[in-house]
């Protein structure tokens, strides 16, 4: 499911570049399931310490959720875990999906 507004498409065109950035969405499974960003992978923040070799780490990582608080969260996990190309991308606009 693509973003629908204009917040969440800068969200998508930040994290899009060239195919070399992995979009992560650390929200709960329920929440991805209610919608995404397109092409993003689901990792839960409380299964990211236990599943950091399903991210590729020859590529930048761009991190969001709900409200920003487990972007950030995500964002410092990742760093101490050695990845060195992280942004987060904050959370996704609080009216979207409708």
């Amino acid at each position: 499911m693509a973003l629908s507004n204009s917040r969440n498409n800068s969200l998508e065109s930040k994290a899009s570049a060239p195919r070399t950035r992995t979009l992560l969405d650390v929200r709960s499974p329920e929440e991805f399931a209610t919608g995404h960003a397109t092409g993003a992978c689901n990792i839960p923040l409380a299964e990211l310490a236990t599943r950091l070799s399903e991210l590729p780490r020859e590529r930048a990582v761009a991190v969001y959720c709900r409200s920003g608080r487990r972007s950030a969260l995500a964002v410092e996990l990742l760093r101490k875990s050695g990845f060195s190309d992280v942004s987060d991308l904050g959370g996704l606009d609080p009216t979207w999906p409708k």
